[in-house]
C-alpha cells in the first residue's frame, strides 16, 4: 500500500507521529489516532508497540499539512 503522503493530519495525529519518531509508543497513543496512522502507512504495530515507518518519517518532513 502506498501511503497518502498529502493527507492532512490533525494536531494530535502529527504530535503522535512526532512522538513515534523519538521512540516506540506503548499504550501512549490513543487507539483512534494509532489506527489512522497505521491505515495511512505512517506507523506499524510491532510486538505490542507502535513504531514509525519510513513513510511516517517522510510525512514528518512534509510538515503537519503535508505541503
Amino acid at each position: 500500500m502506498t501511503p497518502a503522503t498529502h493527507d492532512k493530519l490533525s494536531e494530535d495525529e502529527f504530535a503522535a507521529l512526532t512522538q513515534l519518531s523519538k521512540s516506540f509508543a506503548r499504550g501512549t497513543v490513543m487507539e483512534q489516532i494509532s489506527s489512522r496512522l497505521v491505515k495511512l502507512g505512517y506507523a506499524k504495530k510491532f510486538m505490542s508497540n507502535l513504531m514509525i515507518t519510513d513513510s511516517g518519517l517522510a510525512r514528518l518532513a512534509l510538515g503537519q499539512n503535508g505541503s
